[in-house]
């Protein structure tokens, strides 16, 4: 509703229309809360495939890939690349879903650059 509403003042003002909230004359500035964000992206991760196009080329991240390069990963004992990472991070049955720590962990730089190393020494 609050978008058919914002179309129609910008419509009957001649605007160009701009992707703004207007409710009451009053502009809603939608703030996004990035820790949370990463945190449903994580729980959608566990049950859905994240699938992009980049250059006409489909890409799909699964969740097997990060519980692949944790285990990978552990079998290095102590020279893990990812020595934060527990069983708590990537193993859906003992991932507390409230936890903004493990999603952001999980979903770090570190993990990426784990599982780029993975593929490019063909361990994958």
């Amino acid at each position: 509703m609050l978008i058919k509403e914002t179309f129609k003042i910008n419509e009957e003002s001649s605007r160009q229309l701009e992707r703004k909230i207007i409710v009451q004359e009053q502009e809603i500035i939608p703030l996004y809360d990035g820790p949370h964000l990463i945190k449903g992206i994580r729980n959608n991760m566990l049950t859905k495939n994240l699938v992009w196009e980049v250059n006409d080329e489909i890409l799909v991240a699964k969740w097997d890939d990060i519980v692949e390069a944790y285990v990978n990963d552990s079998a290095c004992g102590e020279l893990r690349a990812l020595y934060k990472i527990t069983d708590l991070h990537v193993i859906p049955d003992k991932i507390p879903k409230m936890k903004v720590a493990y999603a952001t962990q999980v979903l770090s730089h570190s993990m990426a650059s784990t599982i780029k190393l993975l593929v490019e020494s063909g361990n994958w």
